[in-house]
């Protein structure tokens, strides 16, 4: 008797052991088929093909969960604009970090600054900052402080307290990420954002010059990275 025949004849708990049977046999192959669609997605990712790398990274994430699709598929939904599905697979991601890491790991911070990053999109502004806070202090407990992810968790902290209006605490923690992410040769597409911060800082609080400076600085840099097309110019 196959699964589906035990199935149709109401035989549920047979069916249900052959049907997992079945998937025993052949995770191998799902496993293949996970990591070709992360290929995919990473192909589309190059392409700037937001949308269809969050496609082909959900997909590779239903055939195999792993840390990595569940970073990369809440990220490139983030980047889609889908923000509620993606708070759910960070939160996925966060959960996952802590159990196989446990609390104070670099692994469950960088989860929960992700999932920081969707409740700030998300207007939730006091569990964003609860959410950094709490990974900047695990940083800090595990010799991480002055990491670039450490500044990239401060410029965050900045965004919060621009969004509160203390215009002279955000320009701070602004000015603090931006040389930290300087002085340690960090992503430059964080520092792009870091800049960005930081300008529009000091556009609010009446400083044009130098918010305009550090947008043309991020202007350059875009376009001799990325060109003229890529979203990101």
């Amino acid at each position: 008797i196959d699964a589906a025949t035990a199935l149709n004849q109401r035989n549920l708990s047979q069916a249900e052991t052959l049907f997992e049977e079945f998937l025993e046999s052949i995770e191998p192959q799902l496993k293949d088929a996970a990591s070709a669609f992360l290929g995919i997605a990473m192909a589309r990712e190059e392409r700037a093909d937001w949308p269809g790398a969050a496609k082909a990274y959900s997909t590779s994430l239903a055939l195999n969960e792993t840390q990595y699709a569940l970073g990369q598929t809440a990220k490139f939904l983030w980047y889609s604009g889908d923000q509620v599905s993606a708070l759910k697979i960070s939160s996925r991601l966060l959960e996952l970090s802590i159990e196989e890491f446990g609390e104070v790991s670099d692994q469950a911070a960088m989860a929960r600054a992700l999932v920081a990053g969707q409740l700030y999109d998300l207007g939730d502004i006091e569990n964003a900052r609860s959410e950094t806070i709490t990974a900047l202090n695990t940083l800090e407990k595990i010799g991480l402080k002055g990491s670039c992810r450490y500044y990239n968790l401060l410029m965050n902290i900045g965004n919060i307290t621009f969004v509160d209006s203390d215009l002279s605490g955000a320009e701070d923690f602004h000015r603090r990420a931006l040389s930290g992410l300087l002085e340690n040769d960090c992503d430059k597409e964080l520092v792009a954002a870091s800049r960005n911060g930081l300008a529009e800082t000091l556009r609010a609080s009446g400083q044009l010059v130098e918010a305009g400076r550090l947008l043309k600085k991020n202007y350059e840099e875009a376009v001799e990275m990325f060109g003229q097309r890529h979203p990101h110019t």
